[in-house]
């Protein structure tokens, strides 16, 4: 177990700006909240859309998200299309299951942030959603919340704390030599007192999961 000096400085660490991992939560935490509320307070149908687009735009790194935000608005076109000019031919309830099966068995066939990904995911949703709304309504909110979702998140990226791909590597260089100078501390401190193997184990874990 890590002494309180360095649980410590552990959590003053986590809660630095210059923190990668401080940097997306916050990004996330507001992200969540706005979009929360927005649904929670909007008395309208599948409001739920606008935070779980925002959720799956938002990345922990900057350029994925810019990405995702191409990606996703093109698969979900693509989407809407595809169950626009089949939905008519689906024979009854049992033609609405059967086709929302597939299309979730396919969705989990693909890769996660592929424009490929949210055809499948989009049309299981919207073929879900006609259960309680009409076909072109579905259609709508879904285009609808995801624009939210888009601006939202393009804001948030923006303007509260990005973390840019070459920022991100300036960070990591100053993390990987502060990590350096501390692992080498502990090898001073352990010619004067017992120290643990482990914590020799856990730096170099440390250290290379960041390189």
């Amino acid at each position: 177990l890590p002494t309180k000096e360095e649980f410590l400085l552990q959590i003053k660490q986590h809660f630095s700006p210059e923190s990668f991992e401080f940097r997306f939560a916050i990004r996330l935490s507001v992200v969540l909240i706005i979009s929360c509320t927005v649904s929670f307070l909007w008395d309208f149908e599948h409001t739920y859309w606008f935070p779980l687009h925002a959720f799956l735009l938002l990345q922990p790194s900057y350029e994925e998200s810019t990405h995702r935000m191409i990606t996703r608005p093109v698969g979900t076109v693509i989407a809407c299309l595809l169950v626009h000019i089949i939905y008519p031919y689906l024979p009854g309830l049992a033609g609405v299951f059967i086709f929302s099966l597939v299309m979730i068995a396919l969705m989990y066939c693909c890769t996660p942030g592929t424009w490929v990904h949210p055809i499948f995911s989009t049309s299981f949703a919207l073929t879900m959603a006609t259960l309680t709304v009409g076909e072109m309504e579905a259609i709508e909110l879904r285009l609808f919340y995801l624009a939210l979702a888009v601006i939202l998140v393009l804001i948030v990226n923006c303007f509260l704390l990005p973390s840019r791909r070459e920022q991100q590597f300036t960070r990591n260089i100053h993390s990987l030599f502060y990590l350096q100078s501390v692992y080498w501390g502990v090898v001073e401190r352990s010619l004067r007192e017992k120290i643990d193997p482990a914590l020799f184990s856990e730096m170099l874990s440390k250290f290379y999961m960041v390189y």
